[in-house]
Order: C-alpha cells, then sequence, then structure tokens
C-alpha cells in the first residue's frame, strides 16, 4: 500500500491551522491579556518554536485570528444581503447581519472589545475597511447607481453608516446579556429609520 506523505507546506498550513483555532478559542474565552501563548502551543499540540515560525508573538497571531473573523462576518453579511431583491433591501441586510454578528460572544471580545486596543486605531480601520466597511461601500454605490439615493457622496455616506455601525456595536458588547436582545432590535428599527430617511422621494 502506498503511504501518502506529506509536504513541508502541508505541515506548514496544518501548524497554522492548529495554532488559529487555539488562540481563537482563548482569546475568545479569556481576552487577550489573559491569553497566555503557552497554553495556545499547548492545546495547538505544537512547540514554542512552531509558534514563533509563524507570528512574531501574540500580538500577530491574534492580528490573524482577527483577520480571519473579519472574513467570516463579510461573508455572512453577504450572504443575507445577496438574498434581497434590490439595493436598498440588501443594504439594511447587510447592516441587520453585522448588528447580529455583534451578538456573538466571539466577535464581541475579539472583534470589538480587543481589536481595536491590541492593534490600534488604525489597523483596526484598515482591517475593517478590507472586509466590512469595503462591503457597505458597494451597497451604498449599488443604491446610488439605483437612484435610491440622490444628492450624497458615497465615501462621506460609507464612512457616517460605518461610524455609526462601530458605535452601537460597541454599545452591543457592554450591554448586559440580559438586556442585548432588546437593544439590538430597538438599534436595528434605528438605523433602518436613518437609511429610508436618506431616500429619494
Amino acid at each position: 500500500m502506498a503511504v501518502t506523505r506529506k509536504t513541508n507546506a502541508q505541515y506548514s498550513a496544518e501548524t497554522q491551522r492548529k495554532l488559529l483555532d487555539a488562540a481563537r478559542r482563548e482569546l475568545a474565552r479569556l481576552g487577550y491579556a489573559e491569553t497566555a501563548t503557552e497554553r495556545i502551543v499547548a492545546l495547538a499540540g505544537v512547540t514554542r518554536g512552531a509558534l514563533y515560525h509563524h507570528y512574531a508573538g501574540k500580538r500577530e497571531l491574534f492580528e490573524a485570528v482577527f483577520e480571519e473573523l473579519s472574513a467570516e462576518i463579510a461573508q455572512r453579511i453577504e450572504r443575507r444581503a445577496a438574498r434581497a431583491r434590490e439595493p436598498f433591501a440588501a443594504l439594511v441586510a447587510g447592516c441587520e447581519a453585522w448588528l447580529d454578528a455583534c451578538l456573538d460572544p466571539e466577535v464581541q471580545q475579539i472583534a470589538l472589545l480587543d481589536a481595536p486596543a491590541v492593534l490600534g486605531w488604525r489597523r483596526w480601520t484598515e482591517i475593517d475597511a478590507q472586509h466590512g466597511t469595503g462591503r457597505l461601500r458597494e451597497g451604498i454605490d449599488a443604491c446610488l447607481a439605483a437612484g435610491v439615493f440622490t444628492g450624497v457622496d458615497a465615501l462621506a455616506l460609507t464612512r457616517l453608516v460605518a461610524g455609526a455601525l462601530n458605535e452601537v456595536a460597541l454599545l452591543l458588547a457592554a450591554a448586559p446579556p440580559k438586556d442585548a436582545p432588546k437593544l439590538r432590535r430597538d438599534v436595528g428599527r434605528t438605523l433602518r429609520a436613518l437609511l429610508e430617511g436618506l431616500r429619494a422621494t
């Protein structure tokens, strides 16, 4: 029977996957400050040398986890928006998908509470621009092209809506669990009313 041998690239990819999975679990559970690299490598079943071969340290590993999580959230937003029948409904659906994601404890801890502090505002917004804000701009551009919005600047509107979404995301992350569902509904209704107010008459 032939034995299939793994290549160095396959071993490397598997090691990275183990590190990312272990780090993500610990970061979501404990937060950045309380997560120890010793615990991550133990859970991943790899050596500290393997960790430092792929990442310069805990901060770089955290950034990789955050980027992966951000991409997953963007995919959720895209799937929700794709089910809508017209641009405005797609834009609202995408915003709603982001708000729903903000109820996830993993998203709250990693993306909302730790990422701005660990990576700094500039890097946090750069990663967000690659994923969430980029999708938001596409939705706003589609609404402008369809004549849903008129007389507004796409970049300015994207920044305004993104700023509002990030603020309410932090609000949801800080809310007691028992209050979060009602707050989420209130935020959703208010956001929709704001976007409705921009529609061309």
